[in-house]
């Protein structure tokens, strides 16, 4: 646990400090490419009027630029919102009439585009007007596959909650990884909100269970041999989830979501992978077997009980889980300590990733994905 919480960072580090920058930041291709960006929305009726105005203020040439919004199915009115709003000449609506899953969406969006690089986005990520042009920035360099921008959590303006704050801190603890990740070049789980690949390098997406789309696309470029690397100006912003509760259930689904693609990863896990198998190993696997090794962990301390260091090991321990269930019950009621808000993610953020992985195990047959607070 220590080791891909904090020895892994710290090994990135060292090797982004030694090793001198592949890629130049400040170059760019002479003409801009031509980008397709894609969202796919299910029910996105409170946030998609908001996100097509954002799109329209993005500083991109229209003639190289064309923006699919596809409907999954909604019966929230998303696609009627996006018709009656009259869209411009180089954005379009394909409306599914049935509910089918985001990977098959993003398959048939695909198809549909004519750009050099697709840009995938989701319905509430606001991009920064200038995102377009440093998240493709990157690409001229030909060794570059994919690009993940920045998502950057946002407190709503009336919520003052812990939850938010304990999601954005730990957003901002992944986002460092991940910037380290791709000065190396072997950054493989992009994030939803704002990353591209060259359109040549997707491959469609499994639709049989839900999967985690940015995760499988970002492999998959590392996977053809080419990087995928981090733009640390390619911004965009989303709220926060207000609760911790609220937090954990979306976990929920990026855990089941995460084990399922498993299947797509596995190659990459080989020794012979090098670099990138280190990367998944440490930030992945690792990272998904810290509930086994909570469960360990305790019963080791008990097992070791009648010495007076385990003791106060199991002790500290037996503290915090007690601080987490005193957080998950009184969180509906009052505003939580640090001292309680802390433990209480930790332990819920790992217990989403066991239920995630049982619901995997269960071989659900569920593709689709419901509308969360962010």
């Amino acid at each position: 646990m220590a080791y891909t919480y904090a020895l892994y960072p710290a090994l990135l580090f060292v090797l982004v400090w030694l090793r001198p920058r592949a890629l130049d930041e400040n170059s760019a291709a002479a003409v801009l490419p031509t980008v397709s960006l894609l969202v796919a929305a299910y029910n996105e009726a409170p946030v998609i009027l908001r996100k097509l105005r954002n799109c329209e203020l993005l500083d991109y040439p229209a003639s190289q630029l064309e923006i699919i919004f596809g409907s999954d199915g909604s019966d929230d009115g998303t696609a009627d919102i996006l018709q009656s709003a009259g869209l411009p000449a180089h954005m379009r609506l394909i409306s599914f009439s049935e509910r089918r899953g985001k990977p098959a969406v993003l398959n048939d969006l695909v198809l549909a585009a004519r750009g050099e690089l697709l840009v995938f986005s989701d319905a509430n990520s606001m991009f920064d007007a200038n995102a377009l042009r440093e998240l493709v920035r990157p690409f001229a360099a030909a060794a570059v596959g994919g690009v993940c921008g920045e998502l950057r959590l946002e407190r709503p303006a009336t919520e003052h909650g812990a939850g938010a704050a304990n999601e954005s801190l730990y957003w901002r603890y992944e986002t460092f990884i991940k910037r380290l990740e791709g000065r190396l070049g072997i950054l493989a789980a992009a994030n939803g909100a704002i990353y591209a690949i060259r359109r040549s390098l997707y491959r469609p997406l499994p639709v049989q269970r839900l999967t985690s789309d940015d995760l499988v696309i970002g492999a998959r470029v590392l996977q053809q041999g080419s990087q995928m690397v981090f733009a640390p100006h390619a911004i965009a912003r989303e709220e926060a989830t207000s609760t911790i509760r609220e937090e954990l259930r979306r976990r929920v689904r990026v855990g089941e979501a995460g084990f399922n693609a498993l299947a797509e990863l596995w190659p990459l896990l080989l020794p012979q992978r090098g670099s990138v198998a280190w990367m998944l190993w440490s930030h992945k696997i690792l990272r998904w077997a810290v509930p086994g090794l909570l469960v360990l962990l305790l019963a080791a301390s008990v097992a070791l009980g009648r010495q007076a260091f385990y003791q106060v090991v199991l002790g500290m321990q037996l503290a915090a889980y007690l601080a987490a269930a005193a957080g998950y019950a009184l969180e509906p009621h009052t505003r939580l300590p640090g001292w309680l808000t802390f433990p209480y993610f930790f332990a819920g953020s790992n217990l989403a990733t066991l239920l995630g992985l049982w619901r995997s195990l269960r071989r659900s047959g569920n593709r689709a994905w419901a509308r969360t607070g962010r």
